[in-house]
């Protein structure tokens, strides 16, 4: 073979940790023999999988939803089966419902573009583009106003919003008096309640919140106001959380619902303000009745995989990283089920990338090593592997022209009619595996 031959026990050349760093994509660096890629800004990025990359780990962090009580978004780590070549799409805190506090956006990573033909957010896991996802939080309800111009005598009260609902929960609702007075059947007042918050986005866009009912008065000798009830938050659809209902004057607005799957966060409930006579004065009181706050999205968790509240340190974000050992190369079957076959006593070419050359300090101590296991009762699972091109000697070599580096494994006569593991632990720790039989 072409290139530097070196025996295992001399090779003492420092790897380059930083190599191959102009090859990578966008917002990815290199640490040993791990790339990791990372995307902050807001909106969508494009992702290769690199040649080789079978297995992506990912942590997303969603949006937190604004306001001083806004919800906490999620972090969702797992790991994915990719395809090496096939584009994949990273969201970064996309879909919060609007609002007077907005709900935090979700953080995706997905197989489409959000809004392209034939990507198609079915919300079933088996069909669905998205392949991690984790919610945004709801927006806090307004805190009751005093605007509009109002002056009057006495006290004021001002109440405050719902607090956003954290991913996957639902938003709380606003605070706010309940009244009910005819005074003399000169004055009424209806009943005054904070607008609920928006429901979690659990297994379907979350409901909007309920608007909080408002003020009637009439007085017409002393005073008089008139205002409106405040609107429902809307209802999260399969992306985009709900926006919060709106108040100018009178009922606080609902808390809007989380979006399904992932959605960003509903908007946080509008503040308001309602007038109270004071039932022993024509002086009046003012009460600002706080908006409900937003209801969470939903998360989407891969299988085995980990969600848990993202901490208020943390922006929200998608981390993608891979290992660049991109598995044995033929002629070794790499196929974890499968065992090779080979003769007893023969050198098995034992390839490999690590995406650029790395220097010959590349293995572990005392590795590789390899251990006897039961042999497969069946013959699907045997693969017998054909060694047609010319054995390098004993030892770990490199081949800058094709990238590949080769450890010459010395097989045993001893070890015919079994079977073994072969095991190769690189110096980041990270322990790579073959299975073989061996014939006479």
């Amino acid at each position: 073979m072409a290139g530097l031959v070196v025996p295992l026990a001399a090779t003492s050349t420092a790897h380059a940790a930083g190599a191959d760093e102009s090859a990578l994509q966008d917002g990815c660096s290199r640490a040993d023999l791990i790339v990791t890629c990372t995307y902050t800004t807001q909106g969508e990025t494009a992702f290769t999988v690199p040649a080789g990359v079978t297995k992506i780990d990912v942590t997303a962090t969603g949006g937190r939803g604004s306001g001083e009580n806004g919800g906490s978004g999620a972090t969702v780590t797992g790991s994915l089966g990719v395809t090496p070549g096939e584009t994949l799409y990273a969201q970064v805190n996309v879909g919060g419902g609007g609002g007077t506090h907005p709900g935090g956006g979700a953080s995706t990573v997905q197989t489409c573009q959000i809004g392209a033909n034939e990507c198609d957010l079915t919300g079933d896991p088996a069909t669905d583009p998205r392949l991690i996802v984790a919610a945004g939080g709801g927006g806090a309800g307004g805190d009751g106003g005093l605007a509009g111009g109002l002056i009057v005598e006495g006290d004021n009260a001002v109440f405050p919003g719902g607090a956003g609902g954290a991913a996957a929960t639902a938003g709380t609702a606003g605070e706010g008096p309940y009244l009910d007075y005819n005074i003399w059947n000169l004055y009424s007042f209806s009943s005054r309640a904070g607008a609920a918050g928006g429901a979690a986005a659990l297994s379907g866009g979350g409901s909007g919140g309920a608007g909080g009912s408002a003020a009637h008065t009439v007085a017409p000798l002393l005073f008089e106001a008139s205002s409106s009830d405040g609107s429902a938050g809307e209802e999260g659809d399969s992306f985009t959380g709900g926006d919060g209902g709106s108040s100018e004057y009178g009922g606080a607005g609902g808390g809007g619902g989380g979006g399904f799957f992932g959605g960003g966060g509903g908007g946080g409930g509008g503040g308001t303000e309602v007038v109270l006579l004071d039932p022993e004065s024509p002086a009046g009181l003012i009460a600002g009745l706080g908006g409900g706050g937003g209801g969470g999205g939903s998360n989407h968790v891969p299988a085995g995989g980990n969600a848990v509240p993202a901490p208020d340190s943390v922006g929200p974000g998608v981390t993608v990283s891979y290992h660049v050992f991109n598995g044995f190369q033929a002629p070794v079957n790499n196929n974890s089920s499968f065992f090779n076959r080979i003769n007893a006593g023969r050198s098995v070419p034992m390839k490999f990338s690590l995406a650029g050359d790395q220097g010959m300090d590349i293995v572990a101590d005392d590795s590789p090593d390899s251990r006897r296991v039961t042999c497969p009762s069946d013959p699907a699972l045997i693969d017998t592997l054909e060694v047609v091109a010319a054995i390098s000697p004993a030892g770990l070599s490199y081949d800058p022209a094709t990238d590949t580096y080769t450890y010459t494994w010395k097989t045993s006569k001893e070890w015919a009619s079994t079977c073994r593991e072969f095991t190769l632990t690189l110096y980041d720790g990270t322990k790579h595996s073959a299975l073989f039989q061996f014939t006479k």
